[in-house]
């Protein structure tokens, strides 16, 4: 179900009915938990909404659910450096060096590392403020 979801929301999506897409994704979710396609496509369509529009709750909330499917060192790495830097974003240097250390840790990907040890910079700044 959620598979066909996530095609009918990428369509949405494609045409420019970005709203719609996340509509749909939110009324799946709402139903029952989303599949990891569906859960990434959530993520980036409220990512891509703008800075104006404040969906870090709903994205940390959804890389929690993703975690929790994942299966692959990759996808995890993926989530976890996602939930890193949107923590980052807040402020909250603690919560993003667990996640950076995590996808350090994991290796799955050189992006992955190159890109957690340049928000790691990030994080060292943030708490040194504190």
């Amino acid at each position: 179900m959620s598979g066909s979801v996530a095609l009918a929301a990428l369509e949405l999506s494609r045409v420019g009915d970005s709203a719609g897409a996340i509509a749909l994704l939110r009324a799946a979710r709402d139903n029952g938990p989303l599949d990891e396609a569906a859960t990434s496509m959530l993520f980036t369509l409220l990512g891509d909404r703008g800075d104006d529009i404040d969906d870090v709750d709903e994205q940390l909330a959804l890389c929690e659910h993703a975690l929790t499917l994942s299966k692959r060192p990759i996808t995890t790495s993926t989530w976890h450096l996602r939930r890193g830097l949107l923590l980052l974003g807040r402020g909250d240097g603690a919560g993003a060096l667990k996640d950076l250390q995590r996808v350090l840790g994991l290796k799955a990907s050189e992006d992955h590392l190159e890109r957690a040890r340049v928000s790691l910079l990030e994080v060292a700044k943030v708490m040194k403020k504190r």
